[in-house]
């Protein structure tokens, strides 16, 4: 990956886009998981998937955090002051 992504959202069509930022086909919805780091194995809705993806925080961001909170905390000092 070169360039940054798009946000994965719970609604509305996700796109496929080429480096000039075209659209070049649809997301599935176990594509933006896959973006969002959900495991391929991970169960997801039947009827609320795509809300789910769009809305959840990406598994290995929240992995991150349980791990090592501490630039969480420096960040959220620096922005108090």
């Amino acid at each position: 990956v070169t360039l940054p992504a798009y946000t994965v959202t719970a609604g509305g069509t996700m796109k496929w886009l080429n480096d000039a930022y075209e659209p070049i086909g649809n997301l599935t919805v176990r594509e933006a998981a896959a973006l969002q780091t959900f495991p391929d194995n991970y169960q997801l809705s039947r009827t609320r998937a795509r809300e789910g993806v769009g809305n959840a925080l990406a598994p290995e961001i929240a992995r991150r955090l349980m791990t090592d909170p501490a630039p969480v905390r420096k960040a959220a000092r620096r922005k108090q002051r």
